[in-house]
């Protein structure tokens, strides 16, 4: 199957500093603003499989609420935590108002 935009949300529906949950084909992806830029990440923790979306957001980093490993939303690549694993990311870009993230 080739990879294409996926439309996943409205932006105003996501302000800056905020995060949500999406879903592509029952992945659940973690969508985040920062400062006015949206970065998409896998919403689990590879430790323990928490979802991070129930974490905390604070600048471009995410803690995991689980054992508060902590990644780069940009990347994805782990900044901080008990576990050695970077959590995956997925392109991101905006149409209008719509954000699509690559699936």
């Amino acid at each position: 199957m080739p990879e294409e935009f996926v439309p996943v949300a409205k932006a105003g529906d996501v302000p800056p500093g905020s995060m949500t949950v999406v879903a592509i084909d029952r992945e659940r992806i973690m969508l985040a603003n920062v400062d006015g830029q949206f970065f998409a990440l896998r919403d689990m923790c590879g430790h323990r499989n928490a979802p991070l979306s129930r974490g905390r957001l604070e600048g471009c980093i995410v803690e995991c609420p689980l054992h508060f490993a902590q990644f780069d939303v940009r990347t994805g690549k782990l900044v901080d935590g008990p576990i050695s694993a970077d959590v995956p990311v997925y392109e991101v870009r905006v149409e209008g108002d719509t954000v699509l993230v690559k699936w």
